[in-house]
């Protein structure tokens, strides 16, 4: 198992065994550019760069990422997946190219750009020469920030490198081996999800999971490019009253001051830029194409605004603007009054208070037995259904009869569990002491996958809390039953836990039995006692 502990799968015969599909991703830094693209995608959240390389996100394909800034390896330890990709045993690989490419024709006797060097001559390999030679075996090629799709910055006017955009250098209808065009994600640098997320439907459409990615006349995912930033901006209602902005600060539109949001195509004022916040019309900053082809020659001078623009402002201010204002206005006090209606009038008599004492809720049924000289219960809440509470010492221990196999119950747990690289424990029931254990996630669930016969017990082992997944019980109905036991006794995510992998039985009389659960919870060393 690639990245495990090499111990041999034995719950089914070899030829039955299936290796998740496993996709390399070779990220070059080396163009014209700040690697203000790498920066930026350390800071995605949905998903974030450790679910794509852990391989958190369910059903995606293993991902391994080959970057120079993250990577252990370095010099030529660290090209060796570089020439490997070269000589076509890196298959299938993604090849993502982050700033402008350099037009090496005007290098002279030099170079512009380069990464490692020829093992043979001991000279350096130029940019230009890597991308001819990976691009034709990619099965995906990915430019990031503006740099790279479109030449941004250092292909300015004047500049003296010749610098062009991925696509201006492969040609705009340039395909890969599997038939993918230029996938352009700009941004000075792109927004953060955006990056992860077109990665991570590369690598499930490669690994036939989903469709071929739609991209629009400029080479960008249209799910992402798809509206204007004046069309997500909180600021647009604004501009059709004729409100503008005329110094940094106000909440008004800011058209006046430069921005070109009603013409730039970027999804930054809707998705923010971590976990929501953050982008530039949000914090009060103007647009200036950044996203666009035309950047950053066809926005300049950035803070001034664009003679349309002006115009339309002017249009807005001083005709239907004032309008609109008004019969909004008139709307909003008329719809603020409570509506003319029959109403029955209340006396100012107050009802008598009632002193009738509570009727107390109704506890479960359950049947009470010993574990270890200590007092626990076992509920019956359905037919093959059961919840049973015990306290050990410190440790409360929850279970409950669940139908769900040991891979259905391990998916269920995904979210709640985290999988941020948590130890497990796998015990096969072949002789009754043979053990597999500190497996991985990825481990332990490609064990589940493979198996055909169920095994004994799974084990998740988080700190405090630990989760457990047994079958074949001789207490259980359905043969399969799930336990968590914590020294903290938390009914929420107990109650998580009910609701991802419990049966509908259990669900329904969840609140009776975690309310008798907290009575549990008070034991003495003398005993255990029910007192309020």
């Amino acid at each position: 198992m690639p990245g495990g502990t090499g111990l041999p799968v034995e719950f089914a015969p070899a030829q039955q065994r299936t290796e998740r599909m496993a996709i390399h991703a070779l990220w070059m830094t080396a163009a014209l550019s700040c690697d203000g693209d790498s920066f930026s995608m350390t800071a995605a959240t949905s998903p974030s760069i450790e679910d794509l390389v852990q391989g958190i996100v369910p059903g995606m394909p293993r991902l391994l990422l080959h970057h120079p800034l993250l990577a252990f390896e370095n010099g030529q330890e660290f090209m060796t997946a570089w020439f490997d990709a070269a000589e076509g045993k890196l298959d299938p690989f993604i090849l993502v190219v982050e700033g402008s490419i350099p037009n090496e024709q005007l290098s002279g006797e030099g170079y512009w750009a380069g990464l490692g060097s020829d093992p043979e001559t001991g000279q350096p390999i130029p940019t230009t020469e890597w991308i001819s030679l990976l691009a034709a075996r990619a099965a995906a090629v990915v430019a990031v920030g503006t740099c790279a799709t479109y030449g941004g910055v250092p292909a300015m006017k004047g500049n003296p490198t010749g610098a062009m955009g991925l696509p201006d250098y492969l040609g705009w209808e340039w395909k890969s081996k599997e038939g993918v065009p230029i996938v352009c994600i700009p941004g000075c640098p792109a927004q953060p999800d955006n990056i992860t997320e077109t990665i991570l439907y590369l690598t499930l459409m490669l690994s036939g999971k989903a469709p071929a990615i739609e991209l629009d006349d400029s080479l960008r995912p249209k799910w992402l490019f798809n509206r204007t930033v004046h069309e997500n901006c909180n600021r647009a209602a604004f501009y059709e009253q004729g409100e503008f902005a005329t110094e940094y600060g106000s909440r008004k539109c800011m058209v006046k001051l430069g921005c070109k949001g009603p013409v730039v195509k970027c999804n930054v004022g809707q998705r923010g830029w971590v976990r929501g916040r953050g982008g530039c019309p949000n914090v009060g900053g103007i647009c200036i194409g950044c996203t666009m082809p035309g950047f950053p020659d066809k926005f300049l001078p950035f803070m001034d605004a664009a003679l349309p623009v002006r115009v339309s402002a002017n249009v807005a201010r001083f005709t239907y603007g004032p309008v609109l204002r008004i019969m909004r206005g008139r709307s909003m006090i008329k719809a603020s009054r409570i509506p003319d209606r029959d109403r029955q009038v209340l006396t100012t008599a107050r009802p008598a208070p009632r002193w009738d004492p509570p009727i107390p809720k109704p506890s479960p049924a359950y049947e009470a037995y010993e574990v270890s000289g200590r007092a626990a219960r076992r509920y019956r809440v359905g037919a093959g259904e059961q919840v049973r509470v015990e306290v050990h010492g410190d440790r409360v221990f929850l279970g409950w009869t669940t139908a769900l196999d040991a891979a259905a119950w391990l998916e269920t747990l995904h979210d709640f569990v985290g999988v941020k690289g948590n130890a497990l424990g796998l015990i096969i029931p072949a002789s009754g002491n043979d053990i597999r254990g500190d497996l991985t996630w990825r481990e332990t669930r490609s064990w589940l996958e493979a198996a055909t016969v169920q095994p004994h017990l799974v084990r998740v082992d988080l700190g405090a809390l630990s989760l457990h997944w047994t079958g074949g019980g001789a207490d259980t109905a359905d043969g399969n039953e799930a336990t968590v036991s914590s020294p903290a006794f938390d009914v929420s995510r107990f109650t998580s836990l009910l609701n991802a992998s419990a049966t509908p039985g259990i669900v329904a009389r969840c609140d009776a039995i975690l309310r008798d659960a907290r009575l549990i919870r008070r034991w003495s060393p003398e005993g255990y006692t029910e007192a309020d």
